[in-house]
């Protein structure tokens, strides 16, 4: 295995657990069965996506 097929398979991996975990919490929130945990995480997120959504904004 190559350099590029290393880095390729890493960064898949990771795109995959990311999208599978994301996935899991939206689930579990339709679902109402959401840890604390969970729910800080998508605090977070929130939060990040708007500060970003900001930033955006001022720059234009």
């Amino acid at each position: 295995m190559g350099g590029m097929d290393f880095k390729n398979y890493d960064l898949g991996f990771l795109f995959y657990r990311f999208i599978s975990e994301n996935f899991s919490i939206y689930i579990r929130v339709s679902l109402k069965t959401i840890t604390p945990v969970e729910k800080a995480y998508l605090d977070t997120i929130k939060s990040a996506q708007k500060k970003i959504s900001k930033k955006s904004k001022n720059n234009e």
